[in-house]
Parts: C-alpha cells; sequence; structure tokens
C-alpha cells in the first residue's frame, strides 16, 4: 500500500512539473487607451464613463450624459447599482459610428464562468475593452498578462483605467487584488452589423 501512495505521489509531482513546464506567460494590451479615457463627471457616473469609454474605444461617439438619459430618462447624478443589469440597458442597441455605419451593440454579462478569462482575452486581442467593477466602483480594462498551455488559461493581472482619476494613467493589479477587493464579474460588448441599413 505505501508504495502505491509513493507511486502515486511521485506522478502527481512529476504531472505539476510537467504542466508548470508547458505554461507559458503572455500580455495583451490595447494599444492607445488614453485614447478613449473618460473622466466621470458626477461622482455617481463611473458606469456611464465606462459604458462611454467601451462605445468610444470601438468608434462609437457617445457621451455620458445620453447614457444616464437612456437610463433614467434625465440628467441625475445617480448610479446603477451593485451589478451590470441597470447599466447594460443603456449601453446596448443601434448606434451610429464615427464612419457612419449604423452597428448593433450586443451588451455580454459574466458573473463567473468557466470561461471567463477566454473571454477577457479574446476582446482585449481585439481591441474591445471590459467594465470589471466591485459593488462600489467600476473600471475599464485595456490590458492583461496571462499564462496558458494552449487548451486552458488563467489571468495573473489586468491593467485598468479608472473613470475616477486622476488621470488616464493605466493602473495594474492582479486579479487576487481584484478579488480581494470584491469583484463582482465584468461587461463588455460585441458588434454586429444592423443588416435592416445595409443596401438602403
Amino acid at each position: 500500500m505505501k508504495r502505491i501512495v509513493v507511486y502515486a505521489m511521485l506522478y502527481l509531482l512529476h504531472t505539476a512539473f510537467v504542466n508548470a513546464q508547458t505554461m507559458q506567460a503572455y500580455s495583451v494590451d490595447i494599444a492607445t487607451p488614453g485614447s478613449f479615457y473618460a473622466l466621470q463627471k458626477q461622482p455617481l457616473w463611473c458606469w456611464a464613463a465606462c459604458n462611454q469609454m467601451m462605445l468610444n474605444a470601438v468608434g462609437i461617439p457617445e457621451t455620458q450624459e445620453k447614457q444616464v438619459v437612456k437610463l433614467f430618462g434625465q440628467l441625475v447624478n445617480r448610479g446603477a447599482g451593485g451589478n451590470y443589469e441597470l447599466a447594460r440597458m443603456p449601453l446596448g442597441g443601434r448606434y451610429e459610428n464615427e464612419a457612419g455605419e449604423t452597428v448593433n451593440v450586443r451588451v455580454y454579462i459574466s458573473y463567473g464562468r468557466f470561461n471567463d478569462h477566454l473571454v477577457i482575452i479574446d476582446h482585449l486581442k481585439k481591441d474591445i475593452p471590459l467594465v470589471m467593477a466591485t459593488k462600489m466602483h467600476g473600471r475599464v480594462c485595456v490590458g492583461a498578462d496571462y499564462i496558458t498551455d494552449g487548451r486552458t488559461c488563467r489571468i495573473t493581472k489586468v491593467r485598468l483605467l479608472d473613470p475616477a482619476g486622476p488621470s488616464e494613467q493605466v493602473i495594474e493589479y492582479t486579479m487576487q487584488q481584484f478579488r480581494d477587493e470584491g469583484l463582482i464579474g465584468f461587461m463588455t460588448i460585441d458588434l454586429q452589423p444592423d443588416y435592416t441599413t445595409i443596401n438602403k
């Protein structure tokens, strides 16, 4: 019996060693995050500034004021709550981009799915930022460090724009630091052509 336990332990140590050797470290960053940085214009508008930054990053000239009016019907200094459900409402829908094309913005939210790390990396590679928030404050993710063996991956660090400022300087957190702050998940967008306006 002892021999079996020893062999099992040696096998697990060997597997861990091989896996550690095959994991490679990578980074992905949106090239010019300062070009779409937005300072929140009211104390409770971090959500609106984050929505603005995501849309501006993909060439849609949206403002915080428009996001607030879409959600509340008037300009008020109100937050969007401790999750993404209210913030998503004005974010999604039809927009006209800087090229004059109409596009549909589809909102993607995760509160903790098995493929979160892959979704985050995939969006950053497409130059699409993500909102990462605690129940108290939202920030925009514009870069990440991750390790992968080609099948699985794990994000180790994230780089963020903080709409509360004081500037467009990118700040870096380990994923563990962000979880310790109370990370609730993330929200991002995907763009689709508006087929009702094509060939008109």
